[in-house]
């Protein structure tokens, strides 16, 4: 039964899934890992992409970016989202990540922007770097040189 639908990154079971991964998940080999075609060997992408097939088509290459990058995340908070922690890194750091060209650069890049900030929201990290393209990109951006709305009284 072929599945004609992409995964949905809001659907609750997805979401458990991922999260259910990274808890148990064996992260010391794909931290060692410094391309896509290094995770794209690691059984651990495998294991999670036939628990999310059931949900929707999966990426492998986008997946294994992913995964890549989360294994990076040192503790999830939940209310720490990439796009404010992003905001804690100097101009340099921010656009060496953000200029990189390639799928490998980008890679290395999350990896050392995951590096520095350590404490993130997993589904959000995983969802920005599954979709990662000049959509995101911009997205990161702007947040980056918004400043933070405060409320006058």
């Amino acid at each position: 039964m072929t599945n004609n639908k992409w995964l949905d990154m809001n659907d609750e079971n997805v979401k458990n899934e991922i999260i259910s991964w990274w808890n148990t998940a064996r992260k010391n080999q794909l931290k060692r890992c410094k391309t896509i075609d290094d995770i794209l060997l690691e059984p651990e992408v495998y294991k999670l992409k036939n628990q999310l097939i059931k949900y929707g088509n999966v990426s492998l290459r986008r997946l294994s970016f992913a995964i890549g990058v989360i294994s990076h995340v040192k503790n999830n908070e939940q209310h720490t989202k990439l796009k404010h922690g992003i905001k804690s890194l100097n101009e340099n750091r921010f656009k060496k990540f953000i200029n990189a060209k390639n799928e490998n650069s980008n890679y290395m890049e999350f990896v050392r922007i995951m590096d520095l900030l350590k404490n993130l929201n997993v589904m959000d990290v995983f969802k920005i770097a599954y979709y990662w393209n000049d959509v995101e990109r911009k997205y990161l951006i702007e947040s980056y040189y918004t400043k933070i709305n405060v409320t006058e009284e």
